[in-house]
């Protein structure tokens, strides 16, 4: 691994690894085929090492592959093919600015829930490290 790799984790809470991976990790084994970054799963979480951009674009797969998990209750392999061709060619959904800056807490049938401020990943974050987190001031800042 050179030394500007870098790590991302997805978290796939909410979401049949099974289901997401494939039987035997076939998904996974397919996604892994197209891409040099490193990708392992460890519990409820995917864990990417690699280039900058392939990172950027295993995010973009991931999270699409989830919401048409939810969506669809299925993954079929030549959904997989798809998405990482479309991810590949730059043609699948831009994602927002604020969608790119912290990993899904939440995926839905329809969306995938990320803390959109400062103030809410710094939230998230404690909740992640505290069993109980007290917030003062008036909701939604």
């Amino acid at each position: 691994m050179e030394p500007t790799s870098l790590e991302q984790r997805i978290s796939i809470r909410g979401v049949d690894p099974l289901e997401l991976l494939g039987q035997g990790d076939s998904h996974l084994k397919e996604i892994a085929r197209h891409f040099d970054a490193r990708i392992t799963v460890r519990g409820s979480e995917i864990i990417l090492r690699g280039e900058e951009k392939e990172l950027k674009l295993l995010d973009r797969v991931f999270t699409e592959l989830i919401l048409m998990l939810n969506r669809n209750g299925e993954l079929r392999e030549a959904d997989v093919e798809t998405v990482v061709q479309l991810a590949k060619r730059g043609e699948a959904p831009a994602p927002t600015p604020a969608s790119t800056a912290q990993p899904a807490i939440v995926y839905t049938k329809s969306a995938a829930i990320k803390p959109r401020t400062a103030g809410q990943s710094e939230f998230y974050q404690a909740t992640l490290k505290n069993d109980i987190v007290f917030v003062i001031g008036p909701a939604g800042t």
